[in-house]
C-alpha cells in the first residue's frame, strides 16, 4: 500500500486496500470478503477518503541532493549503525521549534500517527486533520514530547553536532525506505504533498471504530 500510494496519489487514482495480515489500517476490505467489497467499490458504493502525504527533500549547501520524494506515513531522520545520539534542529516555517538530542526525529502524517510515531509515544491523530506530527525518537531529556504543527508550513530539520570533531552518521528514510545519508549542516525539508492519496473505504467506517477494533483502544 505504501509503495502503491506514491504512484497513485499524483495520478489521482483511488486505492482499495485489502487486509491480508493483522492490522490493516488502510484497508477497505478484508481478504475473506474481497469479492463482496470489490463489487461494492466498483458499484460506486464506497466512499473516497483523502489522506495527506508528505514530500521530502535534502539540501546540502543550498543545493538539492535528494528528492523531492513522497511518503504516506512518515519521514524519519535517525542515527545510523553507530547507535549514537544525534543533534537535530527543527523549524516550522520561519519559527524555531527546538533542538533535539537523541536517536532521531519522526515527521508523520495523521495516517502515520498509527505507525512508527505511535511506537515513539506520539498521539493518535484523526486523518482528516491538516497537520504534521513531530515525534522525537528516544530524546535524551524528560521534557521533550511529540508536537503537532500545521501542515501548511514547511518543516525544516538540520543536522548539527555537539563537538567540532564529531562526524555523526544519520539516515533519512521515507515509509521505511532508505533514502539519503546526511552530513553535518544538511537540511531536510518536509512539506505536505500537493496531491493527497484517495482511499476507497466502506461508507460507514470511522477512524475511531478502526482504533477500537484494531488497537483495542479504550478497552
Amino acid at each position: 500500500m505504501l509503495r502503491a500510494a506514491r504512484e497513485a496519489a499524483p495520478r489521482g487514482i483511488p486505492l482499495l486496500g485489502v487486509n491480508t495480515g493483522r492490522l490493516g489500517f488502510l484497508s477497505g476490505a478484508e481478504s475473506p470478503e474481497l469479492a463482496r467489497g470489490l463489487g461494492e467499490a466498483l458499484a460506486g458504493r464506497f466512499a473516497v477518503e483523502e489522506r495527506s502525504m508528505l514530500e521530502a527533500e535534502v539540501l546540502r549547501g543550498g543545493r538539492r541532493v535528494f528528492g523531492p520524494d513522497r511518503a504516506l506515513n512518515e519521514v524519519v531522520i535517525r542515527c545510523g549503525e553507530q547507535a549514537r545520539a544525534v543533534t537535530l534542529s527543527a523549524r516550522s516555517g520561519a519559527r524555531f521549534v527546538a533542538d533535539y538530542f537523541g536517536d532521531g526525529l519522526i515527521a508523520a502524517t495523521p495516517t502515520g500517527s498509527t505507525a512508527y510515531a505511535l511506537a515513539a509515544s506520539g498521539p493518535l491523530v484523526d486523518p482528516s486533520l491538516d497537520v504534521i506530527l513531530v515525534a522525537p525518537i528516544c530524546p535524551h531529556t524528560l521534557t521533550q514530547r511529540p508536537l503537532i504543527v500545521p501542515a501548511c508550513l514547511p518543516l525544516s530539520i538540520r543536522l548539527g553536532r555537539r563537538r567540532a570533531d564529531e562526524a555523526p552518521r544519520v539516515l533519512v528514510s521515507l515509509d521505511g525506505r532508505a533514502a539519503c545519508d546526511l552530513r553535518v549542516d544538511d537540511e531536510v525539508r518536509v512539506r505536505r504533498a500537493a496531491a493527497p492519496l484517495k482511499l476507497l473505504m466502506p461508507p460507514r467506517r470511522s477512524f475511531f471504530e478502526v482504533l477500537r477494533r484494531k488497537l483495542k483502544w479504550g478497552a
